[in-house]
C-alpha cells in the first residue's frame, strides 16, 4: 500500500509538472492575440553575408532603442532610434503570422519589411529574418549596403 501511494504521488507530481509546463518554452500555434501588448527590443543584430561577416547590434552596440505596441488587429505603432545620437522616429505597420513565419510590414519607419521565423517563449519574442540592404558603415567603414541576416529579440513589458 505504501508503495502504491508513493507511485501515485510521484505520477501525479510528474503529470502536474508536465501539465503546467515551463513559461519559457516556445509556444506552438501562436496567434496575434498572443502578441498583443508593449514590447521593447533588447537586441537587433544584423550580420552581413560578406566574408568575414560583420555584426552590428543596433540596440547594444549603438545604444539604439525600439519599442512597439501590437494591437488586436495586428497593427503596431512605436518608436525607433538607431543610435544614441540619432533622433527618435515613429514606426508603424502590421504584423502577420503564418505557422512559424512572421512578417513585420512597415508603413512608417524602417525602409524594409522583415520576414522570417519566430519563437515566443513566455514574454520573449525572437525573430530570425533577413534584410536585403543594410548599411554596416559604422562597423566596417564601407558605405555599400548589403544583404544581412537579422535577429530581433523583443521582451514584453
Amino acid at each position: 500500500m505504501k508503495l502504491l501511494r508513493i507511485a501515485t504521488t510521484g505520477a501525479l507530481a510528474i503529470a502536474f509538472a508536465v501539465g503546467c509546463g515551463d513559461s519559457t518554452e516556445p509556444q506552438d500555434d501562436v496567434t496575434i492575440a498572443d502578441l498583443i501588448g508593449n514590447w521593447n527590443a533588447t537586441s537587433m543584430q544584423f550580420t552581413s553575408q560578406s566574408n568575414p561577416p560583420v555584426t552590428l547590434d543596433l540596440i547594444t552596440d549603438t545604444f539604439g532603442r525600439m519599442s512597439i505596441s501590437i494591437n488586436p488587429n495586428g497593427s503596431f505603432e512605436g518608436t525607433f532610434r538607431e543610435s544614441f545620437s540619432a533622433s527618435e522616429e515613429t514606426v508603424s505597420g502590421t504584423v502577420t503570422l503564418q505557422g512559424d513565419t512572421i512578417t513585420i510590414a512597415f508603413v512608417q519607419g524602417l525602409d524594409e519589411d522583415v520576414s522570417g521565423t519566430f519563437t515566443l517563449a513566455g514574454d520573449v519574442l525572437t525573430v530570425n529574418g533577413t534584410f536585403q540592404s543594410f548599411d554596416f558603415t559604422p562597423a566596417d567603414g564601407n558605405d555599400n549596403p548589403e544583404p544581412a541576416s537579422l535577429v530581433i529579440v523583443l521582451v514584453r513589458e
